[in-house]
C-alpha cells in the first residue's frame, strides 16, 4: 500500500520531489510537474549547482494571498520562483533564457527580480522583471 508521505516524497527527477515544489495539492497536476521537474533538472545540471525553489505550486487561496495573477503559472504546476547559490537573479536569468532557446528545456516565461526568478514552461516566450514581493 502507498502511503501518503510517500507519494509526497516521489521523485519526479533526481533532485525534485513532489514535497518540494508544492506539496499535496499537486497531486492532479502530476503531468505538469514532471515536465517542470525535468526542466528545473535540467537547469540545475547545466548550472551545476542545487536551486532554491521558493515558491512551487499555489492553490488558488495562497496564489490571491501572495498577490499572483489570476492567470499564474503557478496554478497550473508549470511556475516557479527559484534561486541558485552564487548567481544573480540577471544571471540565472540568463541561462534559463539560453537553455530555452536551444530547446534543452520547454519555452515558457522569465521574470526577473531582486531575490529570484520566476521561470515557467508555458510553452510560449514571456519576459518581464520587477521588484521582488
Amino acid at each position: 500500500m502507498i502511503s501518503f508521505e510517500n507519494i509526497l516524497l516521489k521523485k519526479l527527477s533526481k533532485n525534485f520531489s513532489l514535497s518540494e515544489l508544492g506539496g499535496v495539492e499537486l497531486i492532479g497536476w502530476l503531468e505538469n510537474l514532471q515536465k517542470s521537474a525535468n526542466a528545473l533538472q535540467t537547469l540545475r545540471d547545466h548550472i551545476g549547482v542545487p536551486l532554491q525553489v521558493t515558491s512551487g505550486f499555489r492553490s488558488e487561496g495562497h496564489n490571491r494571498k501572495v498577490g499572483g495573477t489570476s492567470r499564474s503559472q503557478h496554478l497550473l504546476g508549470l511556475g516557479f520562483d527559484i534561486k541558485a547559490d552564487g548567481l544573480t537573479s540577471d544571471r540565472l536569468a540568463y541561462i534559463i533564457k539560453a537553455l530555452m532557446k536551444v530547446e534543452l528545456i520547454p519555452q515558457g516565461g522569465v521574470g526577473i527580480y531582486d531575490r529570484h526568478v520566476h521561470v515557467d514552461f508555458r510553452g510560449t516566450p514571456a519576459r518581464w522583471s520587477g521588484t521582488s514581493k
